[in-house]
């Protein structure tokens, strides 16, 4: 009877740790620095990216993160810098600013590590003043070697507005070819100057669903 107590016990027990450990990662933000805390001096190509990497400038980019975009970058067309005035929660947010005009495609980027037949939640803080065609969104794009296999986006926002709340549900079910995955926090819209802030991006592992704002 107490050897039988015991082995119960010890079910109740492996069982409650397998539900703790899923409720903690279910909850976790997988992609590293999504509060955009932490910046670093980062070597950047500058200029057309088909001259290659000998043409490098340092760049205050946040820890993790990556920049993208369509344009030159000895021009300076687009800014990319932390805003200690402007932010979501903490001290900085990450902004993306036109000075003579922003490129087709502005973006932060970051490559999470993911894994297979997992559904995820990317989610995020935007805040525009924008103009013209643009509009700010969150993008994953999923990757098999060097070719796009998906894309999803969370909802366009255009114009001027106050944070607002963005997220997109993510399904890595039946995708076992998908390689990588690539976030954008990205101003698309070309010849036209805004502003764009992002904050507090994350990217959470959950149960299946198909909601998204």
């Amino acid at each position: 009877m107490y050897k039988r107590f015991i082995v119960v016990v010890l079910v109740v027990f492996i069982v409650s740790i397998g539900f703790v450990y899923n409720s903690l990662a279910e909850g976790q933000n997988i992609l590293i620095n999504g509060e955009f805390e932490e910046w670093d001096d980062t070597d950047v190509i500058v200029g057309d990216w088909k001259e290659g990497g000998d043409n490098i400038k340092k760049m205050l980019l946040p820890y993790e993160w990556g920049i993208w975009g369509w344009g030159d970058r000895k021009k300076d067309t687009t800014v990319y810098e932390a805003d200690s005035e402007v932010y979501h929660s903490g001290t900085y947010s990450a902004r993306i600013e036109g000075v003579s005009q922003v490129v087709s495609q502005a973006a932060y980027t970051n490559t999470p590590v993911i894994e297979e037949n997992i559904s995820y939640k990317l989610s995020g803080w935007i805040k525009t003043e924008l103009e013209g065609g643009q509009h700010a969104t969150i993008n994953a794009i999923l990757r098999v070697g060097n070719t796009t296999k998906t894309q999803y986006n969370t909802k366009h926002i255009t114009g001027v507005n106050d944070w607002t709340y963005s997220e997109i549900i993510i399904t890595l079910k039946d995708m076992e070819d998908v390689t990588s995955m690539y976030i954008y926090c990205a101003v698309n819209g070309s010849n036209e100057k805004g502003k764009a802030w992002f904050d507090d991006i994350k990217l959470e592992e959950i149960e299946d669903s198909t909601n998204s704002l």
